[in-house]
């Protein structure tokens, strides 16, 4: 009796250490949001960068809870967020392909010119002019810094790293923990060091730690091409912090990707809506498919300024001359509180502006883009309206 009593206690103390420490995570979750809001009182200013054939207007949207004032919903928002607030109960089964054919749609990248696989939330394989590139690369069970806290994985990855083909470009988007995770860089710096490794200027650090022997912080405007693919950074409407009292001292990005024998894609990141789309049409020309953001837009007020709705994702598609729009960063993480499902529902019924056709791939869903591809479309196309 006197065993069982022993191990009766040890559980019970093993319960209470884990809820202190679970209630420490929440405590430090929301002194990070409370942090990040602090930070978001300074926006990027006004900018204006000349692009191939027209200039494209860089500035933050100028509305949303925060930017309207709103600061105790914004914070409201931040702090559920940030501690795994948002999660619900899913069944994943019928979004997630099984890992046969997953391996299947990996295997076929090297066999097409222009083909995408979707490995969740923003991290996408893409084949394009004989290149395979990464993008957002996060393989982590938490969006967050610290692992015993914020929001966790509704499914695993649809790869693993060391399921991987040969990576020749990694692009980071921005400097969020669901977009640049500092874990899965390093196990990718130590799988493909001589990988090229994109991301917005002031975050090179994180690659150099990691391993890689070609780190380039880059801006708007600014391009490299690496085996006759052209990979250039745009603009995008959306915030940066990693831990609050630094918000808005980098950049988001989107990137275009375009090869020099042809076909094109927009890589999205993250982003609010507003006019720089169309300029990037005008200043750089028409892409063949747009990856696009589609989730964590709910409460919409609070989350406008950095984040589309489904209906807006088409919009950006369509303003950049897609054919195709491919959605992402959904399904993946709980970040906000619309239905998991939701966003992949109204973004295949949005209305189709300009006969751009969209798509929901479940998770691990890969797709031959040749059908879509065009020659090199650098030549002004015409304002969408």
């Amino acid at each position: 009796m006197a065993y069982r009593a022993g191990r009766s206690g040890d559980r019970a103390a093993l319960v209470l250490c884990e809820r202190a420490w679970s209630h420490l995570a929440r405590l430090a979750t929301c002194l990070f949001a409370a942090l990040l809001l602090t930070g978001c009182a300074s926006r990027q200013s006004r900018e204006v960068v000349a692009g191939d054939h027209g200039s494209i207007v860089v500035e933050a949207l100028q509305s949303g809870s925060y930017s309207e004032g709103n600061s105790a919903a914004w914070l409201q928002f931040l702090i559920k967020a940030s501690y795994n607030g948002y999660a619900q109960d899913v069944v994943t089964a019928h979004y997630v392909l099984p890992k046969a054919e997953v391996l299947a749609g990996r295997n076929r990248l090297d066999h097409c010119d222009l083909c995408v696989l979707w490995i969740g939330h923003s991290t996408f394989l893409i084949r394009i002019g004989g290149l395979t590139i990464l993008t957002d690369p996060v393989f982590s069970q938490t969006a967050s810094p610290l692992e015993i806290s914020g929001p966790r994985r509704y499914v695993p990855p649809a790869l693993e790293i060391d399921e991987l083909p040969r990576v020749d470009v990694i692009l980071i988007s921005h400097n969020h923990y669901d977009h640049l995770d500092d874990a899965s860089l390093a196990k990718l710096g130590t799988r493909f060091p001589e990988a090229a490794l994109l991301l917005p200027r002031g975050n090179e650090d994180h690659g150099r730690a990691a391993g890689f022997h070609g780190t380039l912080g880059i801006d708007v405007g600014e391009s490299l091409t690496v085996a006759g693919v052209r990979l250039l950074a745009l603009p995008a409407y959306h915030d940066t912090s990693r831990f609050g009292l630094d918000a808005y001292q980098t950049r988001a990005l989107g990137y275009s990707l375009r090869a020099a024998r042809g076909g094109s894609i927009y890589f999205a990141g993250d982003t609010g809506y507003g006019p720089v789309f169309k300029q990037i049409r005008r200043a750089y020309g028409a892409h063949d498919v747009a990856l696009v953001p589609i989730g964590a837009y709910e409460p919409h007020k609070e989350t406008r300024a950095v984040h589309v709705s489904p209906e807006e994702a088409l919009q950006v598609a369509t303003d950049i001359g897609a054919k195709l729009a491919i959605g992402m960063h959904w399904g993946t993480f709980p970040l906000s509180g619309e239905p998991v499902f939701e966003p992949a529902r109204r973004f295949m019924r949005a209305r189709r502006p300009g006969g751009v056709r969209p798509l929901a791939l479940r998770i691990g869903g890969s797709m031959n883009l040749d059908a879509y591809r065009s020659g090199d479309r650098v030549s002004v196309a015409a304002d969408p309206g």
